[in-house]
Order: C-alpha cells, then sequence, then structure tokens
C-alpha cells in the first residue's frame, strides 16, 4: 500500500485512506509525508475536529502560496503543495448537514480555484495535491470521491497483531537488557533468566492481543457504552508504559509480569462503566493467561494486586 501510495504521489492524485478507529491512517500519512523530500514540495497538515470549515482550509492554503500573475497563485519555490488533511469525516456540520470542508476540496480540485472571502475574488491555487483520511463509516458525495485513489485499511488479525507488537517488545525489552550489561559479567543463571524472558514475552503479547479481539466482539457499540475504544493504540500503551516503567538492566520475570498485568487492568478497566464489565475482562484475562502462559506458576505471580501504578497517561 505506501508503495502505491507513493505512486499517486509522483503522478499528483490525490488520496482517500479510510479505516476505522486505531488502525493506522494517521501514522502512514504521516510517514509517508516525512519521506518525501523538501525539494519535492512544501506540506500542510490540517487536523479536522467540529470547528474546521471550509474557509479554514482556503485561508491556510493562501498562507502558503505566492502571487505569480493575475489570479493565478503557486505555492511557495514553485514546487507542489501536498496537502494532508487528517479526519475528514470530523470536519464541522452546517445547520443543514452540509460539509463545508469536502465541498470546498472538491471545489478546488474541479475547478482549481478558491473564493478568497477576504478579497471577495476567485484565486486560482495550482499545483496542490490532497491526501485525506477518514473514517471507513463516513459517506462522502460521489463528486468527492471519483477525484481520488480510495484504499482501506482493515484492522489486523491476531497473528499479524503478535507479528509488530512482538517485534517491539522483544527490541524494547530484551536488546536493552543485553546492551545495558556486558556479556561476560553475566552468569548462568542470569543466562538461564534470558531464556526464559522470550518465551515469556511471546505469551504476554498473545494474551494482550487474544484479550484485545475479545473485547472487540464481547461489547459491541450501544449507547452506555460508545467509548468503549479496543483499538491497536489501546495495546500500544499497555507495552509503552511497560518499555518506560521496566528498567530492564535488572528487570526480572516478576517485575514484568506484575507491570504487564497492573497495565492491563489499569488501561482496559478504568473506562469500564459497571462492576458486570470488569468482571467480564477479568474473566476472559484469566481464560487467555490460562491458555497461552507456559508455566502455570506465571498465572500466581500477579494474583496480589499490585501497589504501583504509571500515572502519566
Amino acid at each position: 500500500m505506501a508503495v502505491a501510495m507513493n505512486v499517486c504521489s509522483n503522478i499528483c492524485k490525490p488520496v482517500l485512506l479510510t479505516g476505522e478507529l486505531g488502525v493506522g491512517k494517521t501514522l502512514l500519512m504521516t510517514e509517508k509525508l516525512r519521506s518525501t523530500s523538501a525539494l519535492e514540495g512544501i506540506q500542510l497538515t490540517l487536523n479536522c475536529d467540529r470547528f474546521t470549515d471550509g474557509y479554514v482550509l482556503s485561508s491556510r492554503l493562501h498562507e502558503h502560496m505566492e502571487w505569480k500573475a493575475a489570479n493565478y497563485y503557486d505555492p511557495r519555490g514553485s514546487k507542489h503543495l501536498v496537502c494532508f488533511i487528517d479526519n475528514l469525516n470530523m470536519s464541522k456540520r452546517e445547520d443543514e448537514g452540509q460539509d463545508t470542508l469536502a465541498e470546498t476540496i472538491r471545489q478546488h480540485i474541479d475547478h482549481t480555484f478558491l473564493y478568497n472571502q477576504q478579497t471577495q475574488s476567485l484565486n486560482y491555487l495550482r499545483n496542490t495535491v490532497y491526501n485525506v483520511t477518514s473514517n471507513s463509516h463516513a459517506e462522502f458525495s460521489p463528486r468527492l470521491t471519483r477525484h481520488f485513489i480510495c484504499f482501506n485499511l482493515d484492522y489486523p488479525s491476531n497473528e499479524e497483531s503478535e507479528y509488530i507488537f512482538g517485534n517491539l517488545v522483544k527490541n524494547q525489552i530484551l536488546q536493552a537488557s543485553l546492551d545495558s550489561r556486558k556479556i561476560a559479567e553475566l552468569s548462568e543463571d542470569r543466562l538461564s533468566q534470558e531464556d526464559i524472558t522470550m518465551p515469556l514475552i511471546r505469551s504476554i503479547v498473545k494474551i494482550t492481543v487474544d484479550v484485545q479481539s475479545k473485547l472487540r466482539s464481547m461489547f459491541l457499540p450501544t449507547k452506555p457504552r460508545v467509548h468503549y475504544f479496543f483499538t491497536l493504540r489501546s495495546i500500544a500503551r499497555v507495552f509503552r508504559n511497560i518499555e518506560l516503567s521496566l528498567k530492564a538492566s535488572d528487570a526480572s520475570a516478576k517485575d514484568l509480569l506484575l507491570l504487564w498485568y497492573n497495565e492491563m487492568k489499569y488501561g482496559y478497566m478504568v473506562s469500564m462503566v459497571s462492576q458486570v464489565d470488569r468482571e467480564r475482562f477479568t474473566n476472559v484475562f484469566n481464560v487467555s493467561s490460562r491458555k497461552f502462559f507456559i508455566k502455570k506458576e506465571y498465572v500466581s505471580i500477579y494474583l496480589v494486586i499490585p501497589i504501583f501504578r504509571y500515572l502519566f497517561y
């Protein structure tokens, strides 16, 4: 997909990237823009919210343009302007339900001009390419989408999630632990502990991904649970806090288990509205733990509730 998006960018074709919440749409677009050289063009990023409308887009575009002749404007330095619009579905709606931001984009692509409300004139803004992300459930006019090459990001499977986070956690914890000590200083006891840590990390990743997969199918979107979001960000937050809190140079398997258990319970249960939901999460977590842990004594380590907690969320 990244290769196809680069090809679209090279031929100045607008790209629309859709997908559900937390699948990495913004990250993929940001990495694509970051890899773009400054010599190839200038960049404009617009994060949409309920105050973002067509006037905001027009004002931001005019800030990056310079006058050429008559009513014609080009990006500064005679380059291409890559306009990245994040979460188009979150833009402001008028009282009649019209999306002025989407209509402004369509008008600019169709006719290459925008209406300047300050000078009350039509300005032709040339050499502009749009890269847009949106929720997969949002509906836009075919008059807009016909201009875009559309890509859809699906939520990754359990195997794909385990591969992604397994490599990340392995590099963050094991590699940091090996780099912080000299191999010559490791005793046979510590070497055997390293052999145990790698299967332990794989089991932790499998349990985390399995719990999230079951929660996604268990807690369907309802009115009391409208704020229940189980996305890749939830898993990333758990392992990010473990990396920040765990001192890899002298960490043991018990430290890792206690910290991971605490992050799992707090990260998922903090948003649950009822005791029934918390009990259902606890049951799912216990079943997955007994299923994937190679050594059953690992489960008994975190039966005692930890008294520490990473506070900066």
